[in-house]
Parts: structure tokens; sequence; C-alpha cells
């Protein structure tokens, strides 16, 4: 798999994946399911300390559950 400039894998880049901000570590995306089945969700682990955060969705399509999940994954608390 190819690097981008700041050592994450180009899927993580073009994903939009903020390193984990205690580690470092490189998230990686698990799918499961798809737009056709019941459920789906997408986990989002880090592949340094292991932390993870998991998005489902029962009425909405993977592209936008992948939104979501990136969008969380992403989220960093305001310090004052």
């Amino acid at each position: 798999m190819n690097e981008a400039a700041d050592g994450r894998s180009a899927l993580t880049a073009e994903l939009g994946l903020k390193p984990r901000p205690f580690c470092g570590g490189t998230p990686e995306m698990l799918r499961k399911g798809n737009d056709f089945t019941k459920k789906r969700s997408i986990t989002i682990k880090c592949r340094g300390c292991r932390a993870e955060r998991t998005d489902s969705a029962l009425r909405n399509g993977m592209a936008w559950l992948e939104g979501v999940a990136v969008e969380n994954w992403n989220q960093r608390p305001n310090v004052i």
C-alpha cells in the first residue's frame, strides 16, 4: 500500500482519517455489511493502541455511514 507524505497509508489519507491523538497510530476502517444488508456498521480501529469506535445504521446507506464514522473519529475536544 502506498504511503502518504506523513507516513499514513494512502487509503487512510484519502478517507480523511486523522491519526489517533494519544498514540499517533494509524487508523484502519473495517466495513461490515453493504447497502443491501439489513444492518451495516463501520469500525475504525487504531493500529497502535487498538482503540476503536463503531458506528451502525439500519436505514441509511454505506456512503452516509462512512461519512458519519470519519466525522466521529476525527472529533477532537476543544482545549481551553
